[in-house]
């Protein structure tokens, strides 16, 4: 026969409390994790822009490399910035610049650059090493430049606090609140 269970009034609602308890844990869990997965969405994000520019970069090297790759051609075909930087953009820029319309240019890759911003579009700047004025030395020195590639992007809506990197301001602002990736490449090619 069984015995009849009893209850002491000091057992009184300890289950209700260990099962309320225990969501709270498990609430709190699950909250940690969403936040985690929201933080990790958006590095994710950004680790995708910051491979789109190293990319983009990289394309505009290559360029330069399958051209002439004198110091003078440089300088004229892949040289641009943004409006009032004072540099003049040649030919080759402007074709890497492309437009929204066309995947894989900076303009259809990288978002905040568009034509209506034109204040942070990339800049390249060639410098003529050790030839200043980007002539043409004489047979067999090589005519070498050093090649910068300064790519700014902005996402919408999101607050940056400025990064101080001086390659990424721009003439004339004092503030940075943008992404800015570098890359520098040296060119080297023997007149003939």
């Amino acid at each position: 026969m069984n015995a009849p269970f009893f209850r002491t009034e000091s057992q009184g609602g300890y289950v209700l409390l260990e099962a309320l308890v225990a969501m709270l844990v498990f609430a709190i869990g699950v909250l940690g994790v969403v936040s985690l997965q929201a933080v990790s969405a958006k590095n994710a994000g950004a680790a995708k822009l910051r491979t789109d520019a190293s990319t983009l970069a990289n394309q505009l090297i290559g360029r330069m490399w399958a051209s002439d790759r004198t110091a003078k051609t440089l300088k004229d075909q892949f040289q641009g910035g943004p409006q009032g930087s004072g540099v003049t953009d040649g030919a080759g820029y402007t074709q890497w610049l492309g437009d929204v319309t066309k995947p894989g240019t900076v303009l259809g890759s990288l978002p905040g650059i568009t034509v209506s911003s034109p204040d942070i579009r990339p800049t390249v700047i060639v410098t003529c090493l050790p030839n200043a004025d980007c002539t043409p030395p004489p047979l067999p020195q090589a005519s070498t430049a050093q090649v910068t590639i300064v790519l700014r992007w902005k996402i919408p809506g999101e607050e940056i606090k400025a990064n101080g990197d001086p390659a990424c301001q721009i003439p004339g602002q004092t503030e940075v609140d943008w992404h800015c990736f570098v890359a520098v490449a040296q060119m080297n090619a023997v007149n003939n």
